[in-house]
């Protein structure tokens, strides 16, 4: 299975920043962690989910985390407690961390519970002992298990999935039967149908290349009015996963990046958005990662 990592693909957004922009950017992240090791979002407490994007954003920028601190907040959290989304945060930063007896076990506990979201016929719920499968649910479950052989008992059901979500305008949707599909759900098909080397109909390439916004950016949406960096940032994965030529994005995708990276360092989810957070800049630097190899080819 052919699966990149988006954190390893964000560190080469290091080749489009000089050393002032990373510092900055690096200042706002770690201004983010707390005392306990953990990293906020929107609100002051650490957050399980903000602090898999603070980790992968400290990576990226060559910065070496506080490995112990951020091991004790993670070894304090219960994944009994935790859904699929947090349980793949949970994963994937214990596995981010160097190797300790105690990260394995509580990552195995971790693994063990994100297995009982498995959909009976193959891919993943986004409720445990769910029925159907989910585009996004397979999508974070194979990116946590992507280093064990039972993520290849996803495969029939990433099939099946895919084949009732497939939207009327080429697209795909996480719910059967719409008419109109969304970036994030269809870049995470195309990352899916790529990993597990399915064929993937030329209309999904097209759909994507036409949710481009003509100030720069992905829209959400064909109806979406503005860009947002999470579609923007999807949508470079899924073209860059399609092996699509990324040339005639980077000026406007810059551009826009520009816009949407805040005074303190950090970047914002768009234009309509003024707090800046670790999610957000990560797929920033995600972003910038995808079109740096292109863009220093050009030079």
């Amino acid at each position: 299975m052919k699966l990149a990592d988006p954190a390893n693909i964000a560190k080469k957004a290091v080749l489009l920043l000089d050393s002032k922009s990373r510092q900055r950017i690096l200042d706002f992240i770690r201004n983010q962690q707390n005392a306990d090791g953990g990293f906020r979002g929107r609100m002051q407490a650490s957050d399980l989910y903000y602090t898999l994007f603070g980790l992968n954003s400290l990576m990226a920028l060559g910065a070496a985390p506080p490995a112990e601190r951020m091991r004790e907040y993670l070894l304090s959290i219960e994944a009994s407690a935790l859904d699929l989304i947090h349980l793949h945060c949970l994963i994937r930063c214990l596995e981010s961390l160097p190797a300790s007896r105690a990260s394995e076990k509580h990552c195995s506990r971790a693994r063990s519970r994100l297995m009982g979201y498995r959909s009976p016929m193959g891919g993943f719920t986004m409720t445990r002992h769910g029925e159907v499968a989910s585009i996004y649910a397979t999508f974070l479950a194979v990116h946590a298990l992507r280093k064990r052989s039972t993520i290849q008992q996803a495969r029939r059901g990433v099939r099946h999935c895919l084949e009732k979500r497939r939207t009327a305008d080429g697209a795909f949707a996480d719910q059967p039967g719409l008419t109109t599909g969304t970036t994030t759900v269809t870049a995470a098909a195309v990352i899916l149908m790529s990993a597990f080397q399915e064929d993937i109909p030329a209309s999904v390439r097209t759909w994507l290349a036409a949710q481009q916004h003509q100030g720069g950016g992905f829209r959400a949406t064909p109806g979406a009015p503005i860009p947002d960096l999470l579609s923007t940032s999807a949508a470079l994965s899924a073209l860059s996963a399609l092996d699509a030529p990324l040339d005639s994005y980077i000026t406007p995708t810059l551009n826009f990046i520009e816009t949407v990276w805040h005074e303190e360092g950090g970047f914002t989810a768009s234009l309509a958005d003024t707090v800046p957070d670790c999610e957000y800049t990560f797929y920033g630097l995600l972003s910038l990662g995808h079109l740096a190899d292109c863009h220093n080819d050009r030079k």
